[in-house]
């Protein structure tokens, strides 16, 4: 199994989440619909009825963003399992035996009292190690769990003055050595960095494991509401200006609106009964504009995962900065830019995520291969 094959089976899930946005969009129709009848029946027309049933309709663009927000902050969850399965380690064929710890206190006194309370005895610490980290101290590795906890104690209790980051840095060495072979660990007031020192038991090697981290649902609000969608499309003839997700479900809305308020007045014009503007009203909604919410829906949801995807892969530098790009050409069959993108690896500073048009289902994810 590869992350490729994950995420395909994941797509299954997608065009679930599709279904249900579907559903969703209908029911903002059908509360429109109903007071269209309603304001047709009531003789409410022109400028009056346009805006009733903008305001029937108006309710769409925020319950689809905050729709978008959840299904973003879950994609985002379920990208940074799936990079931390294929990403997040990187091998060390040395066993270490010792550690480099920087406290950084202005009063050594106070450092080796840490010291001391971790390890029992504070004078193997006195030739301490002057370099990159100014003064640090070698300590056993089996014993930085433990030196960790104290040094986060009196952090709590006391103005104990660390490196940068609230954190101290821990070099793991080999063999007493001052190279460094690995990792940085907090140590402040927050929780310990989600880093780890863990043995393979099968190969006998150490690896740094670096949780890869999910993007909090306030910055994938914020992206899904002002960033533009990388569409492309015509409108008369003319390249349109791209848009966010949240203008593309207002003019929606709006629209729509504004289509059933025509339906209904040029039925009028046309002097037909209630009954039959009633039905005009119904198919209208029943054809084109239920057509264009599918469109909608599906183009909405893939932009959120793809959106979701890519925020988390900028994230986290564990994650390759290369890109494979995927085309659902089962649905996507005559798009023959689609197809030609299929398949092929990029930079991802180099592409916008999709989808590329209207109905678009193509993916992207990370990839250790170079591009294409």
């Amino acid at each position: 199994m590869s992350l490729h094959d994950d995420l395909l089976k994941h797509q299954i899930f997608v065009q679930r989440l599709i279904g249900t946005e579907i559903k969703s969009i209908k029911e903002s129709l059908d509360l429109l619909r109903r007071r269209a009848i309603s304001g047709a029946s009531n003789g409410i027309y022109g400028a009056a009825l346009k805006n009733l049933l903008r305001k029937a309709i108006s309710g769409l663009p925020d319950t689809a963003i905050s729709n978008m927000v959840d299904i973003a902050t879950y994609e985002s969850k379920f990208s940074a399992e799936m990079f931390a399965k294929y990403f997040s380690q990187s091998s060390i064929k040395n066993e270490p035996t010792s550690a480099m710890i920087a406290l950084n206190l202005d009063d050594t006194k106070e450092e080796l009292k840490i010291l001391k309370e971790a390890f029992g005895d504070a004078k193997q610490f006195l030739g301490s190690y002057k370099g990159s980290l100014e003064t640090s101290y070698e300590v056993p590795i089996n014993g930085t769990k433990k030196l960790l906890e104290i040094a986060r104690k009196y952090n709590q209790e006391s103005t104990l003055l660390l490196t940068k980051d609230k954190g101290a840095q821990l070099l793991f060495t080999k063999d007493k050595s001052k190279v460094a072979l690995g990792t940085f660990t907090k140590v402040g007031k927050e929780q310990p960095s989600t880093e780890s020192w863990t043995k393979d038991v099968k190969t006998g090697q150490y690896y740094v494991t670096k949780e890869i981290a999910p993007v909090n649902s306030a910055a994938l609000d914020k992206l899904l509401r002002t960033k533009n969608m990388s569409i492309n499309y015509l409108v008369g003839g003319q390249k349109a200006p791209k848009k966010s997700l949240e203008t593309a479900y207002k003019q929606f809305s709006q629209r729509k609106a504004d289509d059933i308020t025509q339906v209904i007045t040029d039925a009028r014009l046309s002097n037909l009964s209630k009954l039959d503007i009633e039905a005009a009203i119904h198919e209208r909604i029943n054809g084109l504009i239920t057509t264009q919410s599918s469109t909608l829906a599906q183009t909405a949801i893939n932009y959120t995962t793809n959106v979701a995807r890519m925020a988390t892969m900028e994230a986290n530098p564990e994650v390759p900065d290369n890109v494979l790009w995927t085309a659902d050409l089962e649905v996507n069959e005559h798009c023959s830019e689609c197809e030609e993108l299929d398949g092929n690896v990029y930079a991802r500073s180099e592409i916008e995520e999709p989808p590329l048009h209207w109905g678009c289902l193509c993916s992207i994810e990370p990839t250790e291969d170079k591009p294409s």
